[in-house]
């Protein structure tokens, strides 16, 4: 088996946005994804398809038990099986959330390296971010081919019709437009079931101040800090 994937995508201004942070906008989670299997015809497929599912596609295609037994092998999560996304048939496990096929979720939280080289920048450009603003502001989305509900922690929040409005660019929220109630409904569902409050997280603030060197070089190498 081959597989070939990005684990997210860029942004080159789109939303005034760069880079791959602060946002769950297409460009950067609607990424690549190839996959070479004997058991699999050639063709390109336009279900949803989530990075979670890898996992279970890989556990499948070796015939291996999972090192952690609170995620075993979920048939309904590997592409290599005919009951993929069928959910409501899936095994009864803690993990287990079953939810419409037709929906992939993200979850996107505050980037801490990102966010700190953002607010050195702003403080040597002069400018105080707002907290209340994109940069801070934790995200979740219920996604489908034609739709896109996203949950803001700080900010509004956001909705589009991906078929007509691919590069996101109207705000149906408020419209009234069926789209939005249908999408954000699926998505308080999957937040209902997982735990949907944002919940503090102790210690981020100190995340660069608590990493060793060898992490710290690393990231220098990387550029994402000096």
């Amino acid at each position: 088996m081959i597989v070939v994937c990005a684990d997210h995508g860029e942004l080159f201004g789109e939303h005034d946005l760069y880079g791959h942070e602060f946002n769950v906008y297409d460009p950067l989670i609607n990424v690549p994804l190839l996959i070479k299997h004997p058991e699999l015809d050639a063709d390109r497929r336009e279900d949803q398809v989530e990075l979670l599912d890898l996992y279970h596609t890989v556990l499948d295609h070796c015939g291996a038990d999972a090192a952690d037994a609170t995620q075993p092998l979920d048939p309904t999560r590997s592409l290599l099986s005919d009951r993929y996304r069928e959910f409501e048939n899936g095994p009864d496990h803690p993990e287990r959330v079953a939810v419409d096929p037709e929906y992939a979720f993200v979850e996107y939280y505050r980037p801490v390296v990102e966010l700190k080289q953002l607010e050195n920048k702003a403080a040597a450009a002069g400018i105080e971010l707002d907290e209340d603003s994109r940069f801070y502001s934790r995200m979740r989305a219920a996604r489908r081919p034609d739709g896109k509900y996203v949950r803001n922690e700080r900010i509004s929040d956001e909705c589009y019709a991906l078929d007509a409005d691919p590069a996101e660019t109207e705000n149906l929220v408020g419209s009234g437009e069926q789209l939005v109630e249908t999408v954000e409904t699926t998505l308080s569902t999957f937040e209902d079931r997982v735990g949907g409050e944002w919940k503090d997280r102790d210690g981020d603030g100190d995340a660069l101040e608590d990493m060793g060197e060898d992490a710290k070089n690393r990231l220098e190498d990387l550029g994402y800090i000096d």
